[in-house]
C-alpha cells in the first residue's frame, strides 16, 4: 500500500461567479411591474402647432385637436425558473455550500435581468418583432414617420468620436416628435451606451477637459459640458456600434416589464433524495415602445 493513501487531502473551495452584478441596465429602460396578463403601452398624440385666432369668432375645426393613439406595443411575459439541488452529504462535507449556492442563485437572476435589458438595447437596428416601433421601423432608423407626413431620422453610421458624438447631440436636439415638434431630450441628462471595445474611447471623450485641438492644443472639450454618463453594454455584438439616449427612464423607448418578481423558496430536504432544493421563478418581458423619441443609434458598418 502506498503511503499516499493515508494522507489527507485539503481542497480550497470556491463558487464560480461570486461577484456582484451591476445594475446600470436599469438606467436604459422604462421599468414597469404592472400585475396583469399582458401589458399594452400606447403612445398618444399630443397637441401640435397652435394656430392663430383673432379672438372675435368661435373656434372651428382649424383650431381643434383630437387626442388619438400613434400605435401601441403589446408585451407578453415569459416565465423563467431554475432549481438548485444540493446532496445530503455535500451539505455535510461543505457546510457553507448552501449559503454560497443561495448567493450564486441570486446573482444568476440579477444577471438574467441585465442580459435581457442590454440585449434589447443592443438590437436598436433591428425591425424584428419586439424591436420594431409602431411604424414598423427599427428603433434607430432614417425614416420614422410623422403625423403630417414626411420622416424623421435618429440613425447614424459613423464611428464614435468626439466630433461624431456632437453630431449625435445635434441630431437629438433637432429630432421631432410625432407632431413635428422639436423634443427637449438633448437639454437633459444623457447616456452614451457602448460595447466594451469602446469604453476607453467613450470615457476619454466624455470626461476629458480638453480635446487637444486648437493652436495650443488646449481647446475646451464641449462634450464635457453636457451631462453625459457612459454605460457599457457587454451584450452589444458589434464592437463599433454606440447609442446616445435620454437618461430619463420614464421616457426611455426601451421597455422592461416585470410581470412577477423573483420568488425564492427553500425545501430543507427532499423526501426521496435527501437533497436540499433551492428554487426561483419569475416572469418578465422586454420590448421597444411605439415611439423612438430620445434615442440616437449609430450602426457602423
Amino acid at each position: 500500500m502506498a503511503l499516499s493513501t493515508a494522507k489527507q487531502t485539503t481542497v480550497e473551495r470556491f463558487m464560480e461567479g461570486l461577484s456582484s452584478v451591476p445594475d446600470k441596465w436599469r438606467k436604459v429602460v422604462d421599468f414597469r411591474n404592472t400585475d396583469t396578463y399582458s401589458l399594452k403601452i400606447a403612445a398618444l398624440t399630443g397637441v401640435g402647432d397652435i394656430p392663430t385666432w383673432n379672438g372675435s369668432v368661435g373656434l372651428d375645426s382649424s383650431n381643434s385637436a383630437a387626442i388619438d393613439s400613434t400605435g401601441a406595443t403589446t408585451m407578453t411575459y415569459q416565465g423563467y425558473a431554475i432549481q438548485v439541488q444540493i446532496g445530503k452529504y455535500d451539505l455535510k462535507d461543505i457546510p457553507e455550500i448552501s449559503s454560497l449556492a443561495a448567493q450564486k442563485l441570486g446573482q444568476a437572476v440579477a444577471e438574467k435581468y441585465r442580459k435581457l435589458a442590454f440585449t434589447q438595447l443592443a438590437g436598436f437596428a433591428s425591425d424584428a418583432a419586439g424591436f420594431a416601433t409602431a411604424d414598423g421601423k427599427a428603433l434607430s432608423d432614417n425614416t420614422h414617420t410623422l403625423a403630417a407626413g414626411g420622416t424623421r431620422d435618429n440613425r447614424l453610421a459613423v464611428a464614435l468620436s468626439r466630433a461624431n458624438l456632437m453630431v449625435a447631440i445635434k441630431q437629438l436636439r433637432q429630432f421631432k416628435n410625432y407632431q413635428s415638434q422639436y423634443t427637449s431630450f438633448a437639454d437633459g441628462a444623457l447616456l452614451l451606451c457602448v460595447p466594451p471595445e469602446l469604453e476607453q474611447t467613450a470615457i476619454e471623450i466624455v470626461h476629458s477637459g480638453f480635446n487637444g485641438g486648437g493652436d495650443d492644443g488646449m481647446q475646451v472639450n464641449a462634450v464635457s459640458l453636457f451631462n453625459v454618463e457612459v454605460v457599457v453594454d457587454p451584450y452589444m455584438t458589434d464592437a463599433n456600434d454606440w447609442v446616445l439616449m435620454t437618461a430619463d427612464t420614464a421616457s426611455s423607448p426601451i421597455k422592461f416589464w416585470e410581470r412577477s418578481a423573483p420568488a425564492f423558496s427553500l425545501s430543507e430536504m427532499d423526501l426521496d433524495t435527501r437533497e436540499l432544493l433551492m428554487t426561483v421563478d419569475f416572469a418578465v418581458a422586454t420590448a421597444n415602445g411605439p415611439q423612438p423619441d430620445g434615442f440616437i443609434g449609430a450602426s457602423v458598418a
